[in-house]
């Protein structure tokens, strides 16, 4: 027998990342969730991930950095559906910015 899931929140207007660009300025994701749009056109290529795409500068793509802390364990959905880029997710972990 085959199941799926459906994961809902109530509908709301999009957060804009003006910024966050850097760890002084990073964007804190709402622990009830958030729908947030940004770019990086204002943004630095401040960290590297290994996936970056190839022939990029020092410092991989530009990047904007946002932050979820949450209380207790939850199931989390990071979504980049709808860009007009190509994107890549790098997730961290740690009390410090950037995280590992």
């Amino acid at each position: 027998m085959r199941s799926f899931t459906a994961f809902t929140r109530p509908a709301a207007p999009a957060e804009l990342a003006v910024f966050a660009d850097d760890c002084a300025t990073v964007l804190d994701i709402p622990s009830g969730g958030a729908r947030i749009q940004g770019n990086t056109q204002n943004a630095h290529a401040d960290f590297e991930a290994g996936c970056d795409v190839g022939g990029q500068s020092p410092g991989g793509a530009p990047d904007q950095l946002l932050r979820l802390t949450l209380d207790e364990p939850r199931r989390v959905i990071l979504d980049m559906q709808g860009s007009n880029y190509q994107t890549l997710l790098s997730v961290r972990s740690g009390l410090e910015c950037p995280g590992t």
